[in-house]
């Protein structure tokens, strides 16, 4: 499926008139929650606020407002009747603005951090914004916050940066080797940095950033634990089997890496799905992210 990121760029390119259909509030219980959106252009939608009848009957109303060219806001009321009649098992509402926008009249999304949506129907980018519904004007970030440092260029990494750009996390392909960092290779990394993985003294992380290792050997892989894990990146994970776990875990705590920090290392890495291929290696490191940016 096109990525809304993709469809708005493309609406924006060839001044099309767009409708950005937002979850602005829920309450009880709702499939998506505040800040789910979907982008409904003259070729089609990216995007879902939920799924199901709901989704439905927002995909027709979008399509009204995109034929009349005006704001509305509707809400969705789940009661125990009207959620079996919306083929959902839950109650709950969701208010939704229908944001119209003119030919030529799609911001530049990549100015600011934020879009705020007001309910009259305006729509302008800003640099600073708390996310939410704020007296009838919601805040929707642009972005995520944290970048996946993806350290490695070989099979698993093509397939993990796949996946991840599917699921909103901007990624850095970080190799040694240039032909395995090639745009065809990783078409969908926000970066491609070719580097010496011995140093690495140029990257500065955050702890909201998060580091996959995946290089094509031990030694690599050692070389940049050791200069990552002593950084405030909130996550750090590492490809390999348990019994190079064992070894690369006293490598690194006899180079002084508190015990705490070597602890929260994320080796092997990946939720325990009985991934075999790549593709679903990549599906198992993808989910244990998706749970890190969640809080669990």
């Amino acid at each position: 499926m096109e990525t809304i990121q993709a469809r708005w760029d493309a609406a924006r390119a060839s001044n099309q008139a767009a409708v950005l259909c937002t979850v602005v509030a829920r309450r009880g219980s709702a499939p998506r929650g505040p800040g789910a959106v979907m982008l409904l252009t003259g070729d089609g939608f990216s995007g879902t606020i939920g799924g199901g009848k709901v989704e439905f009957e927002a995909q027709e109303e979008a399509r009204r407002v995109l034929s009349q060219g005006a704001f509305t806001k509707k809400t969705y009321r789940l009661t125990n009747e009207t959620a079996a009649d919306l083929g959902m098992v839950c109650g709950g509402e969701v208010e939704v603005y229908f944001t119209y926008f003119a030919p030529g009249a799609l911001p530049d999304l990549s100015v600011g951090g934020f879009l705020l949506l007001g309910a009259d129907g305006t729509a302008q980018v800003s640099a600073t914004g708390a996310p939410g519904l704020h007296q009838e004007c919601f805040t929707l970030p642009l972005s995520r916050r944290g970048t996946v440092y993806l350290f490695g260029g070989g099979h698993v990494a093509k397939a993990l940066c796949e996946a991840l750009s599917r699921v909103a996390f901007p990624v850095v392909v970080l190799e040694d080797r240039p032909e395995f960092l090639t745009p065809d290779r990783f078409p969908d990394a926000k970066d491609r940095r070719l580097v010496d993985f011995s140093d690495l003294s140029g990257l500065t992380l955050s702890k909201e950033d998060l580091v996959v290792v995946m290089t094509r050997g031990h030694q690599s892989d050692f070389a940049v634990l050791r200069q990552v894990l002593p950084t405030p990146a909130g996550y750090v994970g590492c490809m390999g089997s348990r019994a190079k776990v064992a070894v690369t875990r006293q490598q690194l705590l006899d180079a002084g890496i508190p015990l705490a920090r070597v602890d929260s290392l994320k080796s092997p890495i990946g939720l325990p799905i009985g991934a075999e291929t790549p593709e679903e290696i990549a599906v198992s490191i993808t989910a244990q992210l998706i749970a890190h940016r969640a809080g669990l």
